[in-house]
């Protein structure tokens, strides 16, 4: 199930937030899927809303009050770099 969906128009890449909290990217001139990332502790809760930041980074917020900044050229649990949960608590993940 789709809970949130946005473009990025310069990559013609379409963004799907899902029912399970990942996020599926998914080519919108071919409709072809290429990838899902998760955070480890995002899997139970929908993203219900979707920005671009820039072109590569993601800002999505979940049924459950995070919000999370997803790197979209990294891959696994590399890929959401900050999280902001529900009490305000912020959580880095990049190196920088």
């Amino acid at each position: 199930r789709v809970s949130a969906t946005i473009l990025q128009n310069s990559q013609c890449v379409v963004v799907a937030g899902c029912a399970n909290g990942g996020l599926r990217f998914c080519d919108a001139r071919s409709g072809s899927s290429s990838r899902v990332l998760f955070s480890g502790d995002a899997r139970s809760f929908s993203a219900t809303a979707l920005a671009w930041l820039s072109s590569s980074k993601l800002l999505a917020g979940y049924a459950d009050g995070c919000v999370r900044l997803w790197d979209i050229r990294k891959s696994g649990s590399t890929a959401c770099v900050t999280k902001l949960d529900k009490h305000r608590h912020l959580t880095k993940y990049e190196q920088d």
